[in-house]
């Protein structure tokens, strides 16, 4: 197995396939145990372990062997604490998207009608709470942020199709998770 560790391609500078399963099979659980740690949902660790170990797919020959689980270590604190940046940039936005709710409101609404909208909009923080850190965040930028997609494929540093597609897809699991409830 160390020779498989040590190993990787030449030509494209990235770490070989044997050397990235060795790496994910040694590392994997400790990097998960470390991001659940300082993540609140599931969903969110799965995207932090993804861009973790992308990270090492691309980076993994510049880090030596012995050094590599420190370095996983450092990787995977640093996406948690973005993850959980954007998490709050979210609930900030959806705190905001309720406060203009509420002040669309013609106040003429019986006790009940704000019982009702104070419900949905509580259960639309918590699907939105529960949808990948960037998803909520095309999500934010789209609607709380006024942004275009073209802006927001711009400060996100991806393809503009990636911004539809997220925002599509957060849309679409926002949708079955507030028929489920």
């Amino acid at each position: 197995m160390t020779e498989a560790f040590n190993r990787f391609d030449e030509d494209s500078h990235r770490l070989d396939a044997d050397a990235f399963a060795a790496c994910y099979q040694q590392f994997s659980g400790g990097v998960r145990a470390a991001l659940r740690a300082r993540l609140r949902s599931e969903a969110d660790v799965d995207d932090c372990m993804s861009r973790v170990f992308e990270k090492l797919w691309q980076h993994g020959p510049s880090v030596h062997p012995a050094a590599r689980g420190a370095w996983l270590m450092v990787v995977a604190r640093r996406e948690a604490a973005m993850s959980w940046r954007t998490q709050k940039r979210v609930d900030a936005a959806l705190e905001g998207l309720q406060t203009q709710f509420e002040e669309m409101s013609d106040g003429d609404q019986s006790p009940v009608e704000g019982m009702l909208k104070a419900e949905t909009i509580e259960k639309l923080k918590q699907a939105a709470s529960e949808l990948p850190a960037d998803q909520r965040e095309v999500l934010r930028r789209r609607f709380s942020d006024g942004l275009s997609f073209r802006e927001i494929a711009q400060e996100l540093d991806i393809p503009l199709g990636t911004a539809l597609t997220r925002l599509h897809t957060a849309l679409k699991r926002l949708r079955k998770l507030l028929n489920e409830s």
